[in-house]
């Protein structure tokens, strides 16, 4: 698909809604990999997923699809010699293993109708040994619990004996009534991993032991009463064997991680590909959008359809700070609302593939052009499109768009200059299975000259049998139709009462420019 006319119809616009409603980490990523198909089949396979999870979403909202989680590094570097995965991120490969069984069992009570995305997470393999043995070693929050193994289980319980015989020895010091004087506060606490005592530095001699640190201030020392030194020196060699324990049962998930590795990359990529659905699902939801019908007949019919763009709304969202005081400050909310865009109808038959449009200025020719194209670019992504049931589009192998004023002064190129280049690239590469979207066709130079060259182009572009859709105010241009059965007029409704465009679109008949209306009424607003 031609890069240029993507840029210029905006799909990175309607990327950015999609990457709205993924919610896998991988999300943004997969939908900028996303571009529109020209195989039918495959368009056709894409957009009955997107109707299936949008049917399904309206009846079940409680679709377990939340939970996925980016661990493809993770688990690509479990081929690593000696590499063992850290507790956080075994969490995340549960907490994707969980999703996917979820999901499964999910469609065991679903209705069978949605068969296409039941077939799609059948595939899932089911891991659930792999699952358990992770829930079972590491906590929600990315511990290693007790339960990850006997030994593990043992060893803290002798930690946790040892800490209190501990404590309880520096306590009843801490208590004495002919020691009370050397403290610098009344507490036991940790230096270099053993139990010590704040004392003041000039009371040390009170209290007998190994001095492990030392007070910025320079005011207190903390010290290791001899008492505790043993119990302190036992509880380190049982900290040394309580890391060595968590070292193995690491290496042994991550043994298990490694024996399942294609399965679980597969199983990523196939729930990625169900948010990506998912997604998309949400989307045709808020943009009332509906499922288009892929025809090779090269007929479109775009009934009742509105260009997202223009009824997309992002707004900024403040948020309180959590309980910890951070957090994000704000978070931008994306809405839709259909009703601020009149909808018109786009029509196109093999035997009407080019379309002249005309009218006045800001009559919504452009916008016209815009909506065929991205509405074109959607459905060939496997999306559905904001336009009313029935209607239908065919397949392009290309779609060429020249719109806008592409004047570059670092090259040295005028507005008709780079207008001129890429007719030219369009004359090049256009085909019979090609839409051409031109806006202004013949503006920028002399009206005749320009007129001339238009129609030369539309004789190429038929001769090629490409459909095409282009504005022009030229008179010239408006009665090329009356003289090919193959041309059809269309033109913007005007509105001679209220000298307001009506944004309808009405075919057979050219439009007028209306300049000295359009000029009074904007000149009435200055």
């Amino acid at each position: 698909m031609d890069r240029h006319s993507l840029t210029v119809l905006e799909f990175d616009k309607i990327i950015s809604f999609l990457k709205h409603y993924v919610t896998s980490p991988q999300g943004g990523t997969i939908c900028d990999r996303l571009t529109p198909l020209t195989d039918p089949g495959e368009i056709k396979a894409l957009l009955t997923e997107v109707s299936e999870m949008k049917e399904l979403l309206t009846v079940h909202d409680d679709f377990p699809i939340h939970g996925i989680r980016d661990i493809e590094r993770t688990v690509s570097r479990t081929k690593i010699e000696g590499f063992y995965i850290e507790p956080p991120q075994l969490q995340e490969i549960r907490s994707t293993l969980e999703t996917g069984r979820k999901l499964r069992s999910f469609f065991k009570s679903a209705n069978a109708r949605y068969h296409t995305i039941e077939t799609l997470i059948g595939k899932i393999f089911p891991l659930k040994e792999l699952e358990d043995a992770i829930r079972k070693a590491i906590g929600n929050t990315g511990e290693i619990l007790d339960t990850a193994s006997p030994e593990l289980h043992a060893i803290r319980k002798k930690m946790r004996q040892l800490k209190l015989h501990i404590k309880k020895i520096l306590e009843s010091l801490l208590n004495r009534e002919d020691l009370r004087f050397i403290y610098q506060e009344q507490l036991i606490t940790i230096r270099n991993g053993r139990f010590v005592l704040p004392v003041k530095i000039d009371h040390k001699a009170f209290l007998p032991g190994v001095v492990h640190d030392q007070s910025q201030s320079r005011a207190t020392y903390f010290i290791e009463p001899l008492a505790a030194v043993d119990p302190n020196n036992e509880l380190q060699i049982l900290l040394k064997e309580e890391l060595r324990e968590e070292v193995r049962i690491l290496l042994a998930l991550t043994a298990l991680v490694r024996e399942l590795r294609e399965e679980l990359l597969f199983n990523l990529s196939l729930l990625e590909k169900i948010d990506l659905i998912y997604a998309k699902a949400r989307l045709s939801m808020a943009i009332n959008a509906c499922e288009p019908i892929i025809n090779d007949e090269k007929r479109i019919e775009l009934i009742s359809c509105r260009h997202p763009i223009l009824f997309a709304r992002t707004e900024t969202i403040e948020l309180p700070p959590d309980a910890s005081g951070e957090g994000p400050e704000s978070v931008e909310r994306l809405s839709f609302d259909p009703s601020r865009v009149v909808p018109t109808t786009i029509r196109m038959s093999r035997d009407r593939s080019t379309l002249i449009i005309t009218g006045a200025n800001a009559g919504g020719k452009t916008v016209t052009l815009k909506t065929l194209g991205i509405l074109s670019l959607m459905a060939q992504a496997g999306m559905h499109i904001p336009a009313a049931e029935g209607s239908t589009i065919p397949v392009f192998s290309s779609i060429f768009a020249d719109i806008g004023d592409e004047q570059n002064i670092e090259e040295s190129l005028s507005t008709f200059s780079a207008h001129i280049r890429r007719l030219n690239q369009i004359i090049r590469e256009a085909g019979d299975r090609s839409l051409v979207l031109i806006d202004e066709l013949g503006a920028g130079t002399d009206p005749a000259e320009g007129a001339a060259l238009g129609l030369a182009l539309l004789d190429h572009l038929r001769m090629q049998k490409a459909a095409v859709a282009v504005t022009t105010h030229l008179t010239l241009l408006k009665t090329y139709a009356y003289r090919h059965p193959d041309v059809e007029n269309v033109s913007v409704a005007f509105d001679p009462v209220t000298l307001r465009p009506t944004y309808n679109l009405v075919y057979g008949i050219p439009g007028v420019s209306n300049a000295f209306s359009i000029a009074d009424r904007v000149a009435g607003k200055a």
